[in-house]
């Protein structure tokens, strides 16, 4: 009785994730609510296992990270950021990137961002400053 209704339990999961799987495939956008759908799981737990992985346990990782694949799942970082009102990204403008000792800062700055989970956004101003002096 009990491996009938695990057996049955199981072919309502496989269907509902062969079901989301298709309608993904045609939309081509999958949300977490769908990797949710699919591996049977709330999304809070989705979440949990994409943000920190050691805090659920192997079973329910493998289930989602199979899912993830199998509805085309991937975090989109722009939406991420503005909703959580952060964009782990730092802005950085140079007068001369050529110059060794900006470029040794900019080196410097991006090993440490990286390691704290930013992206680093490089500008140089170099031209900008050589226009504004041409216009006046």
């Amino acid at each position: 009785m009990t491996s009938l209704r695990h057996s049955k339990k199981s072919n309502r999961l496989t269907k509902r994730k062969e079901d989301v799987v298709e309608q993904k495939q045609h939309s081509g956008t999958a949300t977490m609510k769908d990797v949710a759908n699919a591996a049977g799981v709330s999304t809070a737990t989705v979440s949990r296992t994409l943000m920190t992985p050691e805090k659920v346990s192997l079973q329910t990782r493998q289930k989602v990270e199979q899912a993830v694949m199998d509805v085309g799942y991937y975090p989109h970082n722009l939406a991420r950021s503005y909703k959580r009102n952060e964009s782990k990204t730092i802005l950085a403008i140079v007068p001369d990137i050529s110059d060794p000792f900006f470029s040794d800062v900019i080196c410097g700055l991006e090993k440490v961002a990286a390691q704290e989970g930013y992206f680093v956004l490089i500008g140089d101003c170099k031209t900008s400053t050589k226009t504004r002096k041409r216009l006046h």
